[in-house]
C-alpha cells in the first residue's frame, strides 16, 4: 500500500527468489523480505515507509534514526530541518497476553509531551505484575484520566500543530505502537511511520534515566522520556 500510494514510484517488481538464489548481488534498490511472509511482514512494511522517507531501501533503522535525529536535536533550533518529527512512545497495558491500553505517554523530539490515563480499561484482565507495578502509579496527573475515546481525541488535538509533518513513532515494544495507532482515525494513520528502536535504546542511558530520583518505571510518560533520552544519547555517541 505504501508503494502504491507514493506518486514517485510508478512501477515495482516483486521477486520470489530467496536472496541467496539471485544470480548476482542484489541491486541497491532491492528490498529483501522474509520468504514466507514477503511484503506482508510488518518489519518489511516499516522498512518500505522508511525507504520512502530516507531514500535508502536497505538502510538500517539505526542509520535512519541517526541521520534524522542529528537534525532533530540540533541545539540551535530544537527542531528538525527535515519535514518530520520523532514521537517516543510508551504504553502501559493489562497484560502481555491480552493487551488493553491503560495509559499512554508520548515524548516529542521537540520537547512537547502528552500523557493520558484510561478510565475504562478492563481491570479484571490485568496481570498480577500490572496490579502491583502499574496501577498504583495512576491517578496522580491532573487532566490525564479519560475514556479510550477521550484519550484518542486529546492526542489528536495535541498532534494537530504538527499534523503537516511526517511523524516517526519510536517504540521499543510492538504493542506500544499498536495501541498508539489504534487511537488514531483511519484517515490520519498515514501521517505515522513506526520505528522499532529497541536495539538503539537499550543500555546504560535508559537505565540511568529510569534510575533518576522521582522517575518511575512502568509509568508511561517517564518510560517515554527515558526512551527519548536513550536515543539522544545513542545519537550523540554516533557523532563522537
Amino acid at each position: 500500500a505504501a508503494l502504491d500510494a507514493d506518486p514517485r514510484i510508478t512501477d515495482f517488481l516483486v521477486l520470489d527468489d530467496a536472496a541467496d538464489e539471485l544470480l548476482d548481488a542484489p541491486p541497491q534498490r532491492v528490498l529483501l523480505c522474509d520468504s514466507y511472509r514477503g511484503l506482508s511482514d510488518p518489519l518489511i512494511q516499516e522498512r518500505i515507509c522508511l525507504w520512502l522517507i530516507n531514500g535508502e531501501p536497505n538502510a538500517s533503522f539505526a542509520s535512519v534514526l541517526r541521520t534524522s535525529m542529528q537534525s532533530d536535536f540540533a541545539p540551535s533550533t530544537g527542531r528538525t530541518a527535515m519535514n518530520h518529527t520523532f514521537l517516543f512512545i510508551d504504553a502501559e497495558f493489562t497484560s502481555l497476553e491480552d493487551p488493553h491500553m491503560i495509559s499512554l505517554g508520548v515524548a516529542g523530539s521537540d520537547g512537547h509531551e502528552y500523557y493520558g490515563e484510561r478510565t475504562d480499561f478492563p481491570r479484571g484482565r490485568c496481570s498480577a505484575f500490572v496490579v502491583s507495578e502499574v496501577l498504583p502509579k495512576l491517578g496522580h496527573s491532573y487532566g490525564a484520566p479519560g475514556s479510550l475515546w477521550e484519550i484518542g481525541e486529546r492526542l489528536q488535538n495535541w498532534l494537530s500543530p504538527i499534523s503537516g509533518r511526517q511523524l516517526i513513532v519510536a517504540y521499543d515494544y510492538v504493542d506500544d505502537w499498536r495501541l498508539f495507532i489504534s487511537t488514531m482515525p483511519e484517515s490520519s494513520r498515514e501521517w505515522f511511520v513506526p520505528v522499532d528502536v529497541r536495539l538503539e535504546a537499550c543500555g546504560e542511558a535508559l537505565d540511568e534515566y529510569l534510575g533518576r530520583p522521582g522517575v518511575l518505571r512502568h509509568y508511561a510518560i517517564d518510560d517515554a522520556r527515558a526512551l527519548r533520552h536513550a536515543c539522544e544519547s545513542w545519537t550523540a555517541s554516533m557523532q563522537s
